[in-house]
């Protein structure tokens, strides 16, 4: 049971890593095209709200936060916010990032709808009350909603 512990643990420090390289490699570059066919890249002045998606199951909260801490300090991010956490999960993200002295999120984007309807329980209250702006997704639930749907 302890080495598949330290296996996931492994996991989600390896993939906070290459989450932390991929948005500073990719994130702040901007793609155009120079003319002659080809992609450049040219770097952005700064992005306004960065929501990191991550993947269920594999989150190294404390690697993120000071991943997004530095970009927030470096002025190349003015707020973080993040994708599908539960309302423990951001709970536990809000009191460690207060605890470390690092940035915290900011807005939170969940899932929601008429269909899913899970974060009125307890993920918009934990909101509220933190003071973290929500960015539902998914709002007509993948059209199902529109009623121009054949079920």
């Amino acid at each position: 049971m302890t080495a598949q512990r330290t296996q996931i643990q492994a996991d989600a420090a390896q993939h906070a890593e290459r989450t932390v390289e991929t948005i500073t490699r990719v994130a702040f570059r901007e793609q155009r095209d120079d003319g002659r066919g080809q992609l450049a890249y040219e770097p952005r002045l700064m992005v306004k709200l960065l929501i990191y998606a991550y993947a269920v199951g594999i989150f190294s909260s404390r690697k993120i936060a000071q991943a997004l801490d530095d970009l927030v300090h470096a002025g190349k991010v003015r707020y973080a916010g993040i994708s599908n956490l539960l309302a423990y999960q951001l709970a536990r993200s809000l009191g460690r990032s207060e605890v470390l002295g690092v940035a915290r999120f900011e807005s939170l984007q969940p899932r929601y709808n008429l269909l899913f309807r899970q974060p009125e329980r307890e993920l918009l209250p934990l909101c509220a009350e933190e003071q973290v702006a929500v960015i539902p997704y998914n709002p007509l639930a993948g059209g199902l909603l529109t009623g121009n749907m054949l079920v």
